[in-house]
């Protein structure tokens, strides 16, 4: 369940110390809670390459993770012209949970992949007649071990990437909608076999850590919602 483009930022994000409370210069913030109302999505169209694939859990049979991340190779890397066999769309959802944390800061949970070099939004495949708000909810506590309540859709953004199924190359077209969550119980507890870490941080270094240019712009809405209301406002 977890994000086809490859990270903004050449080279691995680093790793953070995630359990890290606010550090100086860090967002405060009022954090009461949010009315429920929807922003118009931001549409990403993203170029080929399957690093942010691999968050999203494959809900068809076979493939698993290893098949999402393309680990048969991408021919187009290679400077070859891939030879495409079908394409298939898919929805996706997940998004970002937050907490307060001290001194008024917000805290949003992140997960890691690729044996822990790249931090991410938790998110998955939505299941046939689930809604995108469930989906989210349900996405962010397996994958997490965190129970949120989904308080507004924060946008989607649509990516590509190339997946070799049954041999044959497969161009996968995926809608990923992010929601803003506001936490309500659990601790971090990563999904064994699926993700590699998931740690809160500070919303400041959360944006700095995101290996996605898409999900670091979801960050970048989520800190502008969190952070910059009247105090006590919804």
């Amino acid at each position: 369940m977890i994000a086809g483009h490859a990270p903004a930022v050449p080279g691995s994000p680093r790793r953070g110390p995630g359990l890290e409370r606010a550090q100086p210069g860090a967002a405060r913030c009022a954090v009461a809670p949010l009315a429920l109302r929807s922003l118009p999505g931001a549409r990403t169209m993203l170029g080929v390459g399957a690093a942010e694939a691999s968050g999203d859990r494959a809900r068809r049979g076979g493939g698993g993770r290893s098949a999402r991340r393309g680990r048969g190779g991408n021919p187009a890397a290679r400077g070859r012209r891939p030879r495409i066999a079908r394409s298939r769309y898919e929805i996706s959802a997940g998004g970002v949970i937050w907490r307060p944390g001290l001194d008024g800061t917000v805290e949003v949970c992140l997960i890691a992949t690729h044996q822990g070099r790249r931090w991410a939004l938790p998110k998955g495949h939505v299941e046939p007649g689930e809604g995108v708000e469930t989906a989210a909810e349900r996405e962010v506590r397996e994958e997490t071990g965190l129970q949120g309540r989904c308080e507004r859709r924060l946008g989607r953004h649509e990516y590509r990437f190339l997946q070799r199924e049954d041999g044959a190359l497969v161009r996968i077209v995926k809608l990923f909608h992010v929601c803003l969550l506001r936490w309500e119980k659990g601790e971090p507890t990563p999904e064994l076999g699926e993700v590699d870490d998931a740690r809160w941080f500070p919303i400041d270094e959360a944006i700095a850590q995101a290996a996605y240019d898409s999900e670091r712009q979801m960050l970048v809405k989520a800190r502008a919602i969190l952070c910059d209301r009247p105090a006590g406002g919804p």
